[in-house]
């Protein structure tokens, strides 16, 4: 016998300025049928109630599709609420993961939203080296997959509740963030609100970036033990602190710092006990990696680390697994192919072909975000100054690139905000103040017309409103500078 979720009253609250009311399903769980997808062929639903009489009850949906006679095998997981807040939220994925996993749906359901989840058919992988070579599942990861969801989840709320979502977000950070973009790139209705942060946009670009710091200490004959770098980048923040008028321990804007390593040459670092002293070779590769990759005639690729950002990650002796395997089997095809071969000759060749294959499919860095600005929809996104896995420089200069398609800051504000985080690293931690509640933020937003000219952050003992770019942070010369208060924006 199907098990019937209970009506509930429908119920009116106002959470953080916006007026949110509760309605239940109007049919069954296992009533729900399999929505059509143009392009894909649904092959199988399977809807059970959880928690069915209780008012935190939700019905879990598993779509699977596929697409012709790529034998792909694509989940898409809907949590449809008992207590419905009107709202759909699409979750992002991280790495090479495009999503699919129950837990990103918790806290959204528990918060009234319908949420939606897919792994775009991808296998299990580490770094994505075993589908590269597949036109289907790439197309899945890079695009297609996250809007075929948002088809699915939406379609699935209204058979549910019969009605539509009144409104549709989409949340996520780095992969997550990057597939956020994607969406208003070339899906510009499927959301009202995007949330995206640490974006992983410049896919083609700052892929074979991130190789740079191990092409420099190979072909320069060494690798910088890590209590080196960490002393450079220390000074560099010692140095640079005071930019924004207080000496809070943070880089405001790493972009003017003017830190060289080479005035720290010949200067003594204690190195696990023993006492080291910094070379020329050691200060030019730094150097190097924070400038970022350059062509064979000096021309600047990409931009490099920010300084303030730890290279523990990016630059040990072996480069990050994601990005050989971006090279090898994405670039060049080339499972076995020995990194350590990559000269400064090279290397410029690699980066453009990296570029020529993959940035109409998965670069996500087109600025001309009209379409998305006529739908009414909204942007909001942030960075870490200090995220060394992704810089945030590639998305300042998004955020300009779009500026200079449609007419300016002003106008681009109007619809799309950046936040940028001093000391911040990828998604969250570092050593500053990471946002508090960014998506409260763009729900706000969207539904109330507050667009946000500061975002609450906090941590490290730090309290700071960070500033919608290109306004920074600087010290108002009085108050306690772990503060917020003591803060204005410049």
């Amino acid at each position: 016998m199907k098990s019937i979720i209970p009506l509930v009253l429908s119920a009116a609250t106002v959470v953080k300025g916006v007026q949110r009311t509760y309605s239940a399903p109007l049919i069954d769980c296992e009533s729900l049928v399999a929505p059509e997808v143009e392009g894909a062929v649904t092959t199988s639903i399977n809807a059970t109630s959880v928690n069915a009489t209780a008012a935190s009850g939700y019905c879990a949906v598993e779509v699977y599709l596929t697409h012709g006679n790529s034998s792909d095998n694509v989940l898409i997981l809907t949590w449809l609420p008992v207590s419905w807040n009107g709202r759909y939220q699409g979750t992002g994925g991280g790495g090479v993961v495009a999503g699919g996993s129950s837990s990103a749906l918790i806290a959204p359901v528990a918060s009234g939203y319908a949420a939606g989840t897919t792994n775009a058919g991808l296998p299990n992988s580490a770094d994505g080296s075993d589908w590269a070579n597949n036109t289907q599942l790439v197309n899945n990861f890079a695009y297609l997959s996250v809007h075929e969801m948002t088809v699915v989840g939406k379609a699935l709320v209204e058979q549910f509740y019969g009605k539509a979502p009144d409104y549709s977000y989409w949340n996520g950070c780095s992969t997550g963030g990057r597939q956020g973009h994607m969406e208003v790139q070339r899906y510009p209705t499927d959301y009202q609100g995007v949330y995206a942060a640490s974006p992983a946009i410049n896919y083609d670009r700052f892929q074979p970036a991130e190789l740079w710091p191990y092409v420099v200490q190979n072909v320069e004959g060494e690798f910088v033990p890590q209590c080196i770098f960490t002393a450079l980048t220390n000074a560099a923040i010692e140095l640079c602190d005071i930019d924004d008028g207080a000496e809070d321990g943070l880089i405001v804007n790493p972009n003017t710092c003017g830190f060289d390593a080479n005035s720290l040459v010949g200067q003594a670092v204690n190195c696990s006990g023993n006492s080291t002293t910094i070379t020329e070779r050691q200060a030019k590769i730094f150097n190097s990696i924070a400038h970022g990759p350059v062509g064979t005639e000096g021309n600047k690729l990409f931009s490099g680390l920010p300084l303030g950002s730890s290279l523990a990650t990016i630059a040990g002796t072996t480069p990050v697994n994601l990005i050989s395997a971006w090279v090898r089997a994405f670039v060049l095809h080339q499972p076995d192919f020995d990194l350590s071969t990559i000269t400064y000759e090279t290397f410029p060749q690699i980066f453009n072909l990296s570029v020529e294959e993959w940035h109409y499919r998965i670069g996500t860095s087109d600025p001309d975000l009209t379409p998305f600005q006529e739908a009414g929809g909204k942007l909001l996104s942030w960075h870490g100054f200090a995220d060394s896995l992704i810089g945030g420089n590639g998305t300042v200069q998004y955020r300009i690139d779009v500026q200079d398609t449609l007419g300016g800051p002003d106008k681009v504000d109007e619809f799309y905000r950046l936040f940028m985080a001093p000391g911040v690293e990828h998604c969250g931690g570092g050593y500053g103040a990471t946002p508090s509640d960014p998506f409260d933020v763009l729900v706000a937003w969207v539904e109330n017309g507050t667009a946000p000219d500061t975002l609450p952050a906090a941590g490290n003992g730090l309290t700071r409103n960070l500033c919608r770019f290109p306004l920074q942070l600087e010290y108002s010369g009085t108050g306690d500078i772990d503060l917020a208060e003591s803060w204005t924006c410049v």
